[in-house]
């Protein structure tokens, strides 16, 4: 009894071991523009830049869906301007395409 016992737990023991630790998080605020844009960074290897839709929505939506790409590549997601956790004070001469593009 106590050798089953010991081995139902060295084989708990080796399933608790193999799980994947999450991807190291790294988030913050980089000031673009004369605007504050919050961003988030996880996984290690080729850069992947995820865009949300917008106008108000941030990157959170996309989380669940894609994290596991974090083995792999290293995720930046972003809240553009005016969205998210980003400041929401802006010139809004420059709320179009352009200045979203010069945002990245």
């Amino acid at each position: 009894m106590v050798k089953r016992l010991s081995t139902y737990g060295l084989l708990l023991l080796a399933f608790v071991a193999c799980k994947e630790t999450p991807p190291e998080v790294k988030e913050g605020f980089m000031t673009i523009n004369e605007s504050e844009v919050y961003y988030k960074t996880m996984g290690e290897g080729e850069p992947l830049l995820v865009i949300h839709g917008g106008p108000v929505l941030d990157h959170s939506y996309f989380l669940p869906h894609l994290e596991s790409l974090a083995k792999d590549y290293e995720l930046i997601f972003y809240d553009q301007r005016a969205s998210g956790r980003s400041s929401v004070e802006i010139d809004s001469a420059t709320m179009n395409l352009a200045g979203f593009v010069e945002d990245i």
